[in-house]
C-alpha cells in the first residue's frame, strides 16, 4: 500500500526472497584464529578450553606463581606476562641450578561460539627478552611452558 509517496510495509509478513526471521539471516561461522605477527623471534601456540571467567582467573594466577612469574597487563582479551624471573632453586646461588630463560607470554584470548559462551580460543605468544629465539633450549623451555600452561586450562590444541 502507498500513501502520499511512502510505501507501507506489514511488518507480520517479510519482503518478498527475504529469510523468514532474524535468526535465518544469521549464519553461523566457524571461529576464526586471531592472526599471529609473523616474527621469527614468536612462538606461537593456539588451544581452546572450556573455562568460565571465573576459573579462568583462578587457574592463570596459579599457573604464574608456580611459574614464578608475573602479570605485566591484564585487560578484557589479551594477559600478558612474563615467567622464569629469579630461580627459586637453593643450588641457584652455587651456579648449579638448571638455567632459567625468561620468557614474556601473551594470552589473547576469544569466545567465538554464541552458544558455548564457556568455550574459549587461546592464542599463546612467547617471546624472549634476552631475544634468545634461535637457541634450541629456549625453544624447547617455551614447547614445555605450553604444555604446562595447556594442562593447567585443560584445554586441546587447535591445529591452524
Amino acid at each position: 500500500m502507498q500513501v502520499h509517496g511512502i510505501v507501507e510495509v506489514d511488518a507480520a509478513t517479510p519482503p518478498h526472497g527475504a529469510p523468514e526471521t532474524k535468526c535465518d539471516a544469521i549464519k553461523e561461522t566457524p571461529p576464526t584464529p586471531i592472526p599471529a605477527p609473523v616474527d621469527p623471534n614468536v612462538i606461537v601456540h593456539q588451544m581452546s578450553a572450556w573455562m568460565p571467567d571465573t576459573i579462568a582467573t583462578y587457574k592463570l594466577r596459579g599457573f604464574v606463581h608456580d611459574n614464578n612469574g608475573e602479570v605485566l597487563e591484564s585487560v578484557p582479551g589479551r594477559i600478558k606476562m612474563r615467567l622464569g624471573g629469579k630461580s627459586t632453586n637453593a643450588f641457584a646461588w652455587l651456579g648449579l641450578a638448571k638455567r632459567n630463560y625468561l620468557i614474556d607470554v601473551e594470552l589473547r584470548l576469544e569466545r567465538n561460539n554464541p552458544q558455548a559462551t564457556n568455550q574459549l580460543h587461546i592464542t599463546v605468544l612467547m617471546t624472549s627478552p634476552e631475544r634468545k629465539a634461535g637457541d634450541p633450549h629456549w625453544r624447547e623451555r617455551c614447547n614445555d611452558v605450553f604444555c604446562e600452561l595447556r594442562s593447567y586450562l585443560a584445554g586441546a590444541v587447535v591445529s591452524t
